[in-house]
């Protein structure tokens, strides 16, 4: 008999949290942006690339809002948190009456459902003067309704499990993560003194949460004056750290800020940074988590703030202190972007990894009555993680593998990236690729490795001005094995098949 036994390569596979389910935004007056349509405007730093359109949307909110698109970009819905209304702009079926509020700082945040694409939950938050739903989740399926899709499920209270804390106590702060399998997902919120995390899996939502001691008991949510309950939590966007903004009147206000580990859903390692402003708000990472945006809202301290995350005894600075600025978020080109409550500008973080020293301003980029207020839609934080660079684990001597890195956006101005710079470790030249293109998120190099062992593929990205980008170094190791092919030395060649 004869035996053929091949070596086998293994192929490296992981589900990747894409970008382009935050290219779609609706919020404010009947307003939004699109990311799927971007082209060069005139702006404070002159023309800058890749500026989202705006668009006419069907969501009217004072702040909470939320929206998804698929993984290709395509708009799916979007809601003020009571109302879904589909990709024709149009009410969903079955999109009434959800149990988020148009006034929630976070009034929903949208998760898939892993294994599922066409199933999406959507966890609502309630405004602090009208908790008694607490946080609930509904379900939506997009494969019906032909294809517009449909709410199928519908405000199933979330428990705070263990804690004790009536479902009254939700606060109007939600955020999530990708898990650390590269599949699954938490949805976070902070209450009162703890930190809650649901696990969502292919089977479902887990109802019991993991939940976290935080060692500040902000107290039972309450209305104006004092407004405890109102504020923003946001997880980095590589899973490692999460902040809650306290945005209480005539009080010390906190920036509580704990590590995060998105294997278990834990947080842990608090620590409390004075600010001394009233009415925080909302905030935003920078790609890499370098650097915290923050703003405050009302009063004189109004504006938008930054502070350097891996220093926490940093001082924060204020920057553009005349522009009227209330919500930050990162968009899919890795740049931030601020809007100000009914303000017709919209102003764009270029280089939110560098300290925010670019900021464009765009004049009237929205014009009334399509007027933004003070939310805008927050997704998925790991949406927004760098992505490594892809190629196999394992490639064979003497053969071809191919590498890809993906970067969201070349910038722009002095941060515009001119070209990246490949090195494959084994001491052939770097490779030079200017083919850089405000329309092109993928790039791709195939190398050829002519003795075995393990090298580290590194991609670094040079700009226009001939700095490194060092926020966006990218590195893979990766192995080059002897491929053999072993074969029985009884096989008859004049057996095997013409």
């Amino acid at each position: 008999m004869k035996k053929i036994i091949f070596i086998l390569l293994l192929v490296f596979t992981q589900q990747a949290y894409c970008q382009k389910e935050a290219y779609h935004w609706y919020f404010g007056t009947n307003t939004g942006l699109d990311f799927s349509n971007t082209h060069t405007e005139s702006t404070s730093l002159g023309n800058v690339l890749g500026v989202p359109s705006t668009v006419q949307g069907p969501v009217s909110t004072f702040e909470g809002c939320f929206s998804i698109s698929d993984k290709d970009g395509n708009f799916l819905f979007a809601s003020d948190g009571i109302t879904v209304y589909n990709k024709n702009l149009v009410t969903m079926q079955n999109g009434t009456g959800l149990l988020g509020h148009p006034s929630s700082t976070n009034s929903g945040i949208v998760i898939p459902v892993p294994d599922n694409p066409a199933l999406y939950y959507i966890i609502t938050a309630p405004d602090r003067n009208n908790t008694a739903p607490g946080l609930c989740y509904s379900t939506v399926n997009m494969s019906a309704d032909g294809g517009l899709g449909a709410v199928v499920l519908k405000n199933v209270s979330l428990t705070f499990g263990s804690s004790g804390y009536p479902i009254t106590h939700a606060y109007e702060n939600l955020t999530a993560i990708g898990h650390a399998n590269g599949k699954d997902y938490w949805v976070v919120s902070r209450v009162r003194s703890k930190i809650f995390a649901w696990l969502i899996t292919s089977a479902g939502i887990n109802v019991t949460p993991v939940i976290s001691e935080i060692g500040m008991d902000l107290g039972i949510p309450t209305i104006a004056p004092s407004s405890i309950g109102v504020g923003t939590t946001k997880i980095s966007p590589d899973g490692k750290r999460i902040i809650h903004a306290d945005y209480r009147f005539d009080s010390n206000h906190y920036l509580t800020i704990g590590n995060f580990d998105t294997s278990t859903g834990k947080a842990s390692s608090f620590q409390f940074v004075s600010t001394y402003l009233e009415n925080l708000y909302s905030l935003e990472f920078s790609p890499t988590g370098n650097y915290l945006y923050f703003t405050a809202i009302e009063r004189g301290n109004r504006g938008l703030y930054i502070k350097p995350i891996n220093n926490i005894s940093a001082p924060f600075t204020r920057i553009l202190p005349n522009a009227n600025i209330d919500n930050v978020q990162l968009g899919p080109d890795n740049r931030i972007y601020a809007i100000g409550n009914q303000q017709s500008s919209l102003w764009i973080i270029l280089d939110p990894d560098n300290g925010g020293t670019q900021i464009a301003e765009v004049p009237n980029k929205f014009i009334s009555p399509r007027l933004p207020r003070l939310g805008l839609p927050p997704f998925i934080t790991s949406f927004f993680n760098i992505k490594p660079i892809k190629g196999k684990e394992i490639v064979c001597v003497g053969n071809s593998a191919e590498y890809s890195v993906e970067i969201p956006s070349i910038g722009s101005g002095t941060q515009q990236i001119a070209y990246l710079e490949w090195n494959f470790g084994d001491g052939t030249p770097v490779v030079k690729d200017y083919n850089m293109s405000s329309s092109i998120t993928t790039y791709k190099q195939s190398h050829t490795y002519n003795t075995q062992g393990v090298y580290t593929i590194r991609v670094t990205p040079y700009l226009v001005n001939g700095l490194v980008e060092s926020s966006k170094i990218n590195t893979i190791t990766n192995t080059v094995a002897e491929c053999k092919v072993v074969t029985n030395r009884m096989i008859r060649s004049d057996l095997l098949p013409n």
